[in-house]
């Protein structure tokens, strides 16, 4: 994202932060709501967010 951004493109990288913050919170509520993983949850849904 910092080349984007060094390169004038601030709005990408604006949305993927976006959407991986929206994927992060949907996945933490499914994996320790539904799934009741726990703190293993909310690890797993980070990292699949951030991937």
């Amino acid at each position: 994202m910092a080349i984007m951004r060094s390169l004038g493109d601030s709005l990408h990288p604006l949305y993927y932060l976006i959407i991986s913050s929206v994927t992060n919170v949907v996945l933490d509520l499914l994996f320790v709501a539904v799934f009741d993983w726990g703190v293993a949850g909310a690890a797993v849904a980070t990292v699949i967010a951030q991937a």
